[in-house]
């Protein structure tokens, strides 16, 4: 949905080209759409995003282990019934990138998500960091 934003204008476009050439009533619709159409889409394209086991993995209690070859991200109990989750493992290779940002450190994953993971929640940051930057180096090599 990102990549293809510029796909919700092209109804303004024609509704704005039908309001000029042809009639101006269809010009009511595009405030209609403005405010109607598009958050509905809005909402439900979030909902269809947040909805996933990977959100679930990312709110609910975990502990993330980071190691040369990979990340495992590793659920925690909770009071939340049923817990159905399971030992994540992301490999070197789906990690494209990382970035310093703020009190984070951001993994760009491969597929456009990425995590962030916060520099307090290590005794040594710069081992952070440094670990995080070996894995892109391990998918380079």
């Amino acid at each position: 949905m990102r990549r293809c934003v510029w796909f919700a204008a092209l109804p303004v476009v024609v509704l704005l080209i039908a309001g000029i050439a042809f009639d101006r009533r269809w010009l009511f619709m595009i405030p209609m759409l403005m405010c109607l159409v598009y958050p509905f889409v809005a909402v439900m394209a979030a909902w269809s995003q947040t909805a996933t086991p990977d959100l679930a993995q990312s709110t609910r209690p975990h502990y993330v282990r980071i190691t040369r070859r990979g990340i495992e991200i590793v659920p925690v109990a909770d009071d939340i019934t049923p817990d159905t989750r399971t030992v994540r493992y992301i490999n070197a290779g789906d990690v494209s990138d990382t970035a310093l940002s703020g009190q984070y450190v951001v993994l760009f994953l491969r597929g456009g998500s990425f995590m962030l993971i916060p520099l307090g929640s290590v005794e040594n940051p710069d081992a952070l960091i440094d670990t995080a930057d070996s894995l892109v180096s391990a998918t380079i090599r």
